[in-house]
């Protein structure tokens, strides 16, 4: 039914224009004008399987446009916002949680503004391959610099996974995992961006010849740089300490590579700091299991 907006109240009237004015100034502005997310973190909930997107926005004028128009546009699919406008050294962020089946049509609303969004770094965090292929079907940007994914606990059928990162064919892509195993190498070999990152995570050396192991993934993976990291210090297990000898072994694997590689694992040589050509090796001076960090330096 059509109303004349000057059949209401004066007050009404000049709130109800102020407010149209506002919402649909925020609508241009945010479809026209790329705002930066610096990271967008997709997560499921452990215990009410609920996924929470957060996005981090830095630029207060962005963040303000990001709050209106995900109160003002978006439909009301009792979906819980939290917007956290940070302070001094906190990080301006809001957060949506909401159930997995109204993901799809949380997407199809917010694209609008997320296809306009320049995306620093979209990390999704052992989501199942279900809600991967939501986000392939309904997140239309291109604009994202990396992406993280971490795969522990997850389906080990990876074809979903495979379409969505390399349709944002993003320049670096992190990949997090407990075990590096075979699967993992032949999915990787498919991924397009120029870097790729390798984190696994505490246990997984358990037992493993580190030299061999680097090396098939340096035959195996060609993009860029490979960096192999053992997350976390595991004092009650067994763990696969790298010997100088390997050290040496491994600086001429990285050498004939002609790539930029770096490599942060346990060793039980003894402390330094050297350069050998294009790689400085660095042994903290801790106790035993110490750190040692393999890096490229030009």
């Amino acid at each position: 039914m059509p109303f004349k907006l000057a059949d209401f109240p004066r007050e009404a009237a000049a709130k109800l224009g102020r407010f149209v004015s506002f919402a649909t100034k925020s609508f241009v502005d945010i479809s026209i004008h790329t705002t930066l997310v610096r990271q967008f973190t997709v997560q499921r909930e452990s215990v009410s399987s609920d996924i929470t997107l957060s996005f981090v926005i830095p630029v207060q004028d962005h963040y303000l446009l990001w709050e209106n128009c995900l109160k003002s546009t978006i439909p009301r699919l009792s979906v819980n916002y939290l917007f956290d406008k940070g302070g001094d050294d906190e990080p301006r962020m809001i957060t949506v949680i909401l159930a997995k089946q109204q993901l799809r049509m949380f997407l199809e609303c917010a694209n609008f503004f997320i296809s306009k969004a320049y995306i620093g770094v979209l990390k999704i965090e052992a989501v199942p391959n279900e809600i991967v292929e939501i986000f392939s079907d309904n997140m239309k940007t291109k604009n994202i610099r990396q992406m993280h994914i971490d795969t522990s606990n997850i389906d080990s059928d990876f074809s979903p996974w495979l379409h969505f990162i390399n349709k944002f064919n993003t320049d670096a892509f992190h990949y997090i995992t407990q075990i590096l195993k075979k699967e993992d190498i032949e999915f990787l070999q498919q991924i397009k961006s120029q870097v790729i990152r390798i984190l696994v995570h505490k246990y997984a050396y358990k037992s493993v010849d580190i030299v061999s192991y680097v090396q098939e993934i340096l035959r195996e993976i060609p993009n860029g740089v490979v960096l192999c990291e053992n997350n976390g210090r595991d004092w009650t297990s067994s763990i696969s300490f790298i010997s100088r000898e390997d050290i040496e072994k491994l600086l001429q694997s990285f050498h004939r590579s002609g790539k930029k590689l770096s490599l942060l694992t346990y060793t039980n040589a003894e402390p330094m700091e050297l350069q050998i050509g294009m790689y400085k090796v660095t042994v903290e001076d801790d106790p035993i299991p110490r750190y040692i960090s393999i890096k490229y330096i030009f």
